[in-house]
């Protein structure tokens, strides 16, 4: 089971929406920020990303991953699946991260780092199309040192697998990327019982409706 202080969601509330691309990156920030005043920790996963692992005490797991770190972030999905610990702890300077599965502890360095990328990003975020993810790339290009004392990125297998190079056992099933499109979710929600449902077998049927897909639950 899921360790009790992380075992129920917290959803950011309606505010955090935004008027366009950019304010909705930066208002993931400004979600995390109050979740860390909330928990000691927040372990962001984006709507298209879901556990895949039930039985692991993730608490401790992330805990023991991110000793004398701040943040937690997992390697974008461009690193060979075989890659060596070794090899990703010799690049954490420049390894580009992905944002979609981010573990924070609450830390004066942890609001720091939310605040500078929420103030300093916003002209990086508007010209590049991964939006929160190219602003804290530049908060890595411009505050190296303190990214290499208070910053941990790990290979994406250990907590962010992407959907094909996921692999049982993983943690995190993750669909990445492309347009926000029901039928991505739909993907999500197949994975979600095939991990999860236990009991009952479930199956997904596609309506279609104008240009995209709903997906329904029928119990079998």
């Amino acid at each position: 089971m899921l360790d009790t202080a992380i075992s129920s969601p917290w959803i950011p509330p309606a505010q955090y929406t935004g008027q366009n691309s950019v304010e909705q990156a930066r208002s993931k920030i400004l979600a995390v920020k109050q979740a860390l005043t909330l928990f000691p920790y927040v372990l962001w996963l984006d709507a298209d990303a879901m556990f895949a692992r039930f039985d692991l005490p993730v608490l401790h797991r992330l805990l023991s991953l991110s000793i004398g770190k701040d943040v937690l972030f997992s390697s974008e999905f461009d690193q060979p699946r075989n890659a060596t610990d070794a090899s990703i702890e010799a690049m954490q300077a420049s390894l580009r991260v992905n944002s979609g599965v981010i573990f924070f502890k609450s830390s004066e360095f942890a609001f720091h780092f939310l605040d500078s990328v929420y103030e300093e990003a916003p002209n990086w975020m508007h010209w590049h199309k991964q939006k929160e993810q190219s602003g804290i790339v530049y908060w890595q290009q411009a505050h190296t040192s303190h990214w290499l004392e208070h910053i941990r990125v790990l290979h994406y297998r250990y907590f962010n697998s992407l959907g094909e190079e996921y692999q049982e056992g993983d943690l995190v099933y993750h669909v990445a990327g492309g347009l926000l499109k029901l039928n991505k979710f739909a993907t999500v929600l197949e994975k979600c019982c095939k991990f999860n449902c236990r009991s009952k077998l479930w199956k997904l049927r596609f309506a279609h409706e104008s240009e995209c897909n709903t997906a329904i639950y029928k119990d079998s």
